[in-house]
C-alpha cells in the first residue's frame, strides 16, 4: 500500500534526450499506475531527428484470494526522419507512426491451477513519405489455463480468436 512517483531524465550529444514520469499508488485491494515519455534526437546527420511520446494508464483490483482483474490503455506516437544514404542523401523522408490500444484481464491462481483470460485490442496510423499509408487494428480475445496433474506433470490448454483487418496503399504506386 502506498503511492510512488519517479521521474528521470537523461541527455546526449546530438540534442538526445529522454524523460519518463511514472506514478503509481496500491490500495488494500486495488492498484494504479500512471507512466508518460519523451524521448528526441536531432541525429548525427541532418534529417535524422527522432522524437517520440508515449503513455500508458493501468488500473486493477483484487477480487479473491484467486482472482483479480486490470484495465490496460496505452498509445505512443512517433516522427523519425530518413536522410539515406550519404552518397544519395534523401530530401524530406520520414515517417510518422500512432500506435494504441487496450487490455482487459482476468488472472486466476490456486495451489494447482493458474490462467488468465484477455480481451485486447490494438490499433495503428502510419504514413511514410515514400507514399506508404496504412490504419490497421487487431483485437482478440485469449484463455488460458495451466493444471498440475503430478509434481512433474503439467497441463495447459486454452484458445485464441483474433481478428485482424486495416487498410494499406502506397500513393506512388499505381
Amino acid at each position: 500500500e502506498g503511492f510512488s512517483t519517479r521521474l528521470t531524465a537523461a541527455g546526449g550529444t546530438f540534442s538526445t534526450g529522454q524523460y519518463n514520469l511514472s506514478h503509481g499508488g496500491a490500495f488494500e485491494r486495488g492498484w494504479y499506475s500512471l507512466n508518460a515519455g519523451v524521448a528526441h534526437t536531432a541525429g548525427d546527420r541532418d534529417s535524422s531527428a527522432f522524437r517520440s511520446q508515449d503513455g500508458t494508464v493501468t488500473a486493477g483490483y483484487v477480487l479473491s484470494p484467486s482472482w483479480r482483474t486490470s484495465l490496460e490503455g496505452r498509445y505512443g506516437h512517433f516522427h523519425v526522419e530518413d536522410p539515406g544514404p550519404l552518397t544519395a542523401p534523401l530530401a524530406n523522408s520520414y515517417a510518422r507512426v500512432g500506435r494504441g490500444g487496450f487490455t482487459v484481464a482476468l488472472d486466476n491462481t490456486t495451489g494447482r491451477l493458474w490462467g488468465n483470460t484477455r480481451v485486447y485490442s490494438s490499433f495503428g496510423k502510419h504514413y511514410i513519405t515514400d507514399g506508404f499509408r496504412s490504419t490497421d487494428r487487431t483485437t482478440g480475445v485469449r484463455l488460458f489455463q495451466n493444471a498440475v496433474l503430478a509434481p512433474a506433470v503439467t497441463v495447459q490448454f486454452g484458445t485464441e480468436v483474433v481478428n485482424y483487418g486495416g487498410q494499406a496503399r502506397n500513393l506512388l504506386s499505381r
